[in-house]
Parts: structure tokens; C-alpha cells; sequence
């Protein structure tokens, strides 16, 4: 058994390490190329003919989002190796300080249900889950006006916390799959997002040894994460 399990923390190193490379390596000339693009449409700006305007944009676009998929890869290969400073951290006091970041157009009702005492932890790395559980819960909303309850509990060994929305959920078939890496619910080409901060979330929550789960409502989405008072 401690055969297998040391194999696998290698192979886990192994990969950690390929996509910290590969991240790194490409993210420089795709910056540049995000760059040229950049500068072509300010020097071509109105003077492109048919549909090439069109095109053009699709092509910012597209480079855009791989500029910020690979920057979501290699946040994804750091989690084990940064942001390990430990300090007191006060939960709701941070979904405070999030929330008009957040929501800068005040386009959900964000609500925080119960408190808890402050815990000394990864703070960097609880902060990012935090603003990940948030951002899902406020980008993928089909209403008007979405609804987001924070809602903490202290538990004998651990904090529980969880964001519930009022929006479409997720089909059951597809609920294992919003913790892996660029998946979307919704084609990337309608909705700007790289699908990456769930699973950055997921990578998080599980080095912390806590857990995290999602499931629909009656009446929208909940993810729970189970997080640790020591780390």
C-alpha cells in the first residue's frame, strides 16, 4: 500500500512539475503574440475589409483566452508550492472585502449566515478559494438577479463553508466534472471564462486536507468546502 501511495505522490510531483514547464515556457510567446495582436488592431483599426474584422477580433479572442489558460495551469502547479505563509485569517471578514470587488455592478445580493472564529491557515490560499466559490456562483447565474448565500459553521476539527446560489445548477451527469480543469457548463465562446477556478479551488482544498462537493438545490447550486482549523 505505501508502495502504490509513493508512486503516486511521485507521479503527482512529476506532473506538477511537466505543467509548471510547460505553463512557464509558453506563456511568454503567447504573451507576445496576444501583444502583436494588440498593436495590429490599433494600426488596422476600421480598414479591414469583409468579414476580416470580424475574424480579427475572434483571433484576439482565442489568444487571449490561451494567454489566461496557461496562467490558470500554472496557478494549478503552484498550489503545493506557494502562498504557504500561515496567518490569522477572519472568514466573513474576507467575503466582506470580496464582495464589493466582486460585484463592483451590483448585480447579485450576496448574503453571509453565521460566524466563525478566526483560524490560522493559508490565508493566500483560502482567500482564492473564497473568491473561486464566489465568481462560479455569480458567473454561471441565468437570472436577473442572482442571490448568493455564504453560509459558515464552525465544526468540532473544522470550518464548513458554503455558497449557495439560485441559479440553473448543474446536471447530475456533469456535477463530477465542474472540479476538472477547464471544464465549463457553457460553451467558453459565450461565456468569457477559462473553466479553471474550481479545480484550482479543488487542488487547493485537498493540499489543506479538507474536502469540497457540490450539489443542486431546490432552488439553485451549493458548493461546500470542509476546511480545516489546522493545516
Amino acid at each position: 500500500m505505501e508502495d502504490c501511495e509513493s508512486r503516486l505522490r511521485k507521479l503527482n510531483a512529476e506532473f506538477e512539475e511537466f505543467a509548471y514547464i510547460v505553463s512557464h515556457d509558453l506563456k511568454a510567446p503567447v504573451r507576445a503574440v496576444h501583444n502583436l495582436a494588440g498593436w495590429l488592431d490599433e494600426d488596422l483599426a476600421g480598414n479591414l475589409p469583409g468579414d476580416s474584422e470580424e475574424n480579427f477580433r475572434l483571433l484576439k479572442n482565442r489568444v487571449s483566452r490561451l494567454d489566461k489558460m496557461i496562467g490558470a495551469l500554472l496557478d494549478y502547479s503552484r498550489v503545493s508550492r506557494s502562498d504557504l505563509e500561515i496567518a490569522a485569517l477572519d472568514i466573513a471578514e474576507k467575503v466582506k472585502e470580496l464582495i464589493p470587488v466582486l460585484n463592483a455592478e451590483n448585480k447579485a445580493i450576496i448574503q453571509i449566515q453565521g460566524n466563525v472564529p478566526a483560524i490560522k491557515t493559508y490565508t493566500a490560499k483560502l482567500s482564492f478559494v473564497l473568491e473561486a466559490l464566489l465568481q462560479n456562483a455569480m458567473v454561471f447565474n441565468d437570472k436577473s438577479q442572482a442571490q448568493i448565500l455564504v453560509k459558515l459553521e464552525e465544526e468540532t476539527e473544522n470550518i464548513r463553508i458554503a455558497v449557495e446560489d439560485n441559479g440553473p445548477g448543474v446536471v447530475e451527469v456533469n456535477l463530477p466534472k465542474i472540479f476538472t480543469m477547464f471544464y465549463t457548463t457553457l460553451p467558453k465562446d459565450t461565456l468569457e471564462t477559462t473553466g479553471a477556478g474550481l479545480a484550482i479551488a479543488n487542488k487547493i482544498v485537498t493540499f489543506a486536507g479538507g474536502r469540497i462537493f457540490a450539489e443542486n438545490t431546490e432552488s439553485g447550486f451549493r458548493v461546500t468546502v470542509i476546511w480545516p482549523k489546522v493545516v
